[in-house]
């Protein structure tokens, strides 16, 4: 619950996901430590999950924290949601039935994410409030979760309310034109032109990054400076 806590558990949910997605996708046999990640995975979102949803368990930081401290928050909560999608909390454990269900995660973790890219950090035109840099370190996360989320739903919107269609995040028109923009004020040198709150010397990761139909070529080049 400390101070930028929420960052790190962020990445490390994504990252954790991420590993025992690909070990259990590529058929590596994980034995009776299956369940045993599993549950560190589910123990750890739903910390961070109930941190956010009850701010008092963090010391109330999530109250302040409105900027890609969110956003990255979110997109670890659609990638749990992903790789733990058929997880049932226990009925019985009124915890668990509250903080340990992967649909409130992907639910909570898109108005989340929706919150920073859609409604106050991203212009119409793509461009980052906080500048360069911290829209890279919103991407760290971003990037795998769009991908992931785009390829386990086919690319087909998510129907989150009546007549409501929510973008899967790897073709939202804004986050498309975010990675241009990234692109387009880039650096001779291929590094984040450092205004606002940004640092010297990094770069984006443009070839990776979701597309529009006239990037490509573009940002393959860019990647590879």
């Amino acid at each position: 619950g400390g101070w930028d806590r929420d960052i790190t558990t962020s990445e490390e949910i994504i990252m954790w996901s991420s590993a025992y997605d690909t070990l259990v996708g590529g058929g590596y046999e994980l034995g009776d430590q299956d369940e045993v990640i599993r549950q560190n995975l589910i123990a750890l979102t739903s910390a961070l999950y109930e941190n956010y949803r009850d701010p008092a368990t963090a010391n109330g930081f999530p109250l302040l924290h409105q900027n890609n401290h969110r956003s990255k928050v979110g997109c670890a909560f659609i990638t749990a949601a992903i790789v733990l999608a058929e997880h049932e909390p226990d009925p019985g454990d009124p915890r668990a039935v509250e903080y340990e269900d992967p649909v409130k995660w992907a639910v909570y973790g898109f108005e989340l994410l929706e919150r920073i890219l859609e409604y106050s950090h991203l212009t119409e035109d793509g461009v980052y409030s906080e500048g360069p840099f911290y829209f890279r370190y919103t991407s760290q996360n971003l990037v795998p979760t769009a991908r992931a989320w785009d390829t386990w739903v086919a690319g087909e919107p998510w129907p989150v309310a009546e007549s409501v269609q929510r973008a899967s995040p790897w073709r939202d028109p804004r986050i498309v034109r975010a990675s241009r923009w990234m692109l387009d004020v880039m650096l001779p040198d291929g590094s984040l032109a450092p205004h606002d709150d940004g640092n010297v010397g990094r770069r984006h990761y443009y070839g990776l990054s979701p597309l529009g139909d006239q990037d490509p070529s573009e940002m393959y080049w860019a990647w590879g400076l």
